[in-house]
């Protein structure tokens, strides 16, 4: 076993990626693609993406064009990237790409990829025409091998098995029938998210929802059983889910609510299952070494009301709906507890012990006092939405101890003060009084610094 130390620099990019200078981050992405074409570091420059892919996400940079991206485009919107190899509802885990890619192109026609790569030669990387005139050969090609595949494998056991090997895993086999259905009205699917706004968004306009109903009747004459994609692109350029429900009735008024009416059944399990999903990410991403706890409570706030939304817009999913978005907060309720509540108490009277010894420098000494304010603050946090999950006891049981640790050492200081110990400075008066700020509100700690500065004078 080596003993070699874990190379981060990686992950050191990943943190600074929006630090990059535009063109920087322009140039390196492109050696990337460019890199990428060449199979043997494809695997090592899709781990180096993925660390960008924040950035790429937001930018919307232009990329190199290539036959398997042109093929990808009609269910871009629904591609993620989850933290583990599963497939949630409605979306598709990049990782399934490249299998997918590798099997239209082994039985794709020789002379279509040569066509499609010649017409990309001359591309720019934002040339929508382009794409789409190539597309209207490639996409229903892809759709055809891909819905022949699955019929074809769906007949026997082993030819289900074999399927399954040979794309590596079942969720790359739920994955081509997503892109199947969503390749199978292509040309709508395509020209929608063309035509609109760059999410989040908090709704969408007149001309947009006109937009979106031509899309649906379009996609309704190709392939209804795909009409749940038109919608899974809306959510995903949607900053809160409940919008949907208004966006449902503005599209009911375009004349669709019958096409509406046959996926929302679809769509709120979708929306259900993408919580269940994302709930993992929350959970690998609170309990990563060295999170803050701020950020974390922070995060779990924003979490529970997104449940919330979520719960109004399935609503008329039925009782089961609901109940699985009940189940989704408790498990919010349970990462609260292990990250935030657990031995909180004991954890940060221990750092409140710590500001007493000797530190190097000044730096060292505030970064102390910042991890105490930090372990405070994630509580108070936590404390607005504890009775939502269940913990507003054992939140007040935490906090009421470093009240009292806090109260002894606010009597302590003062003693020392009015004895002269040269050891107690405004500073170490001034950290109590933030203190206990935080914890018992500013009445009780202007009590404190008022007598401290009397004991001081």
């Amino acid at each position: 076993m080596s003993d070699e130390p874990e190379d981060k620099s990686i992950e050191f990019l990943g943190g600074r990626v929006f630090d990059i200078p535009e063109q920087q981050f322009t140039d390196l992405v492109n050696s990337l693609e460019s890199k990428r074409q060449r199979s043997p570091q494809r695997q090592k420059t899709d781990v180096v993406l993925g660390y960008l892919r924040p950035r790429l996400t937001v930018a919307r940079l232009p990329r190199r064009p290539t036959p398997q991206r042109v093929m990808c485009m009609p269910f871009e919107d629904l591609l993620y990237t989850p933290g583990t190899r599963r497939k949630a509802l409605g979306k598709i885990p990049r990782h399934a790409l490249d299998p997918m890619w590798d099997l239209f192109a082994s039985l794709a026609a020789p002379d279509m990829l040569k066509r499609v790569r010649d017409g990309l030669k001359t591309a720019e990387p934002d040339d929508a025409e382009v794409f789409e005139a190539l597309g209207a050969e490639l996409w229903p090609a892809a759709a055809a091998v891909f819905q022949a595949e699955l019929a074809g494998s769906s007949k026997t056991k082993e030819g289900r098995t074999q399927l399954k090997e040979g794309l590596g895993g079942q969720d790359v086999v739920e994955s081509l029938e997503e892109a199947a259905l969503a390749l199978s009205i292509a040309g709508p699917l395509f020209k929608l998210q063309q035509d609109l706004p760059l999410g989040p968004v908090e709704d969408f306009d007149r001309a947009q929802i006109t937009m979106i109903a031509g899309c649906l009747t379009k996609a309704a004459g190709m392939n209804r059983a795909a009409l749940p994609h038109v919608v899974y692109v809306m959510m995903g350029r949607l900053r809160d889910p409940a919008t949907l429900l208004t966006v449902f009735e503005k599209l009911t008024e375009e004349g669709v609510g019958d096409l509406l009416g046959q996926v929302s059944g679809q769509v709120s399990e979708a929306m259900v299952n993408q919580t269940e999903d994302r709930l993992i990410d929350v959970r690998d991403q609170a309990t990563k070494e060295g999170a803050p706890k701020t950020d974390v409570a922070r995060n779990l706030g924003r979490e529970l009301k997104t449940l919330d939304r979520t719960a109004i817009a399935v609503a008329k999913g039925g009782r089961g709906m609901t109940r699985r978005i009940e189940r989704a907060k408790a498990e919010v309720g349970r990462i609260a507890e292990q990250v935030l509540v657990e031995g909180a108490a004991a954890e940060t009277v221990g750092l409140i012990d710590g500001l007493d010894t000797p530190v190097g420098t000044d730096a060292e000494e505030f970064a102390r006092m910042r991890a105490v304010e930090g372990r405070i603050t994630a509580l108070r946090l936590a404390q607005a939405y504890a009775d939502e999950i269940g913990l507003a006891p054992k939140i007040k049981a935490n906090l009421s101890a470093i009240q009292d640790k806090l109260d002894v050492r606010g009597a302590e200081m003062l003693k020392g003060l009015q004895q002269g110990d040269p050891n107690i400075s405004t500073v170490d008066l001034y950290a109590t009084v933030r203190l206990i700020e935080l914890t018992s509100g500013p009445e009780k700690a202007d009590q404190l610094r008022l007598k401290g500065l009397d004991a001081m004078r």
